[in-house]
């Protein structure tokens, strides 16, 4: 995957389906929209380093989540299979769809 020099240029959208984020290349013009909850994904990224971040931040919306222990739990029980509860490994997964190309 390319790294980037600078911040993408991209924007979060929700037409019905659900939100996505809509990421556009400025080289080639071509637009890259990533949604989220998909049984059928083609990226999948490990958010590992992110995890607890992501989890404090989903405890500030409590009338979302419930109980927080029981929202960590659950979110803690999300490691992938081969990774361990002393070393968890986390990822997310993302259907992307590229138009304009």
């Amino acid at each position: 995957m390319a790294s980037f020099t600078h911040k993408p240029n991209y924007d979060v959208r929700n037409d019905g389906a659900g939100p996505f984020a809509v990421f556009y290349c400025e080289s080639c013009g071509r637009e890259f929209r990533w949604l989220a909850v998909t049984s059928s994904p083609n990226i999948i990224t490990d958010v590992t380093t992110h995890w607890d971040y992501k989890i404090k931040a989903l405890k500030h919306h409590l009338s979302q989540i419930g109980d927080p222990l029981k929202f960590e739990e659950r979110m803690r029980s999300r490691r992938i299979a081969d990774s361990t509860d002393e070393s968890p490994r986390y990822e997310e997964k993302f259907k992307r769809f590229i138009y304009n190309g």
